[in-house]
């Protein structure tokens, strides 16, 4: 969904974890994520770990159809 908002759950345990950055490829569909403190939780600093996703999308060039049974009033 355009403009969604969804709950990140990274695969490594960190428990605050903090989003530094982002980028999305295009043309491989992949969204890169990097995530503050999310290598060695706990030891050694935060280092960053990056988490890359493929994402699916669906690209429908339909238009919607026009709305029908619209009067002035």
């Amino acid at each position: 969904m355009p403009y969604g908002a969804w709950q990140l759950n990274f695969p490594f345990a960190n428990d605050n974890p903090e989003i530094i950055g982002a980028a999305y490829d295009p043309s491989t569909q992949r969204l890169y994520i990097s995530e503050d403190g999310g290598d060695t939780p706990g030891c050694c600093g935060h280092l960053p770990i990056i988490h890359a996703y493929h994402l699916n999308t669906v690209q429908d060039a339909t238009p919607p159809a026009a709305p029908t049974g619209l009067r002035v009033m």
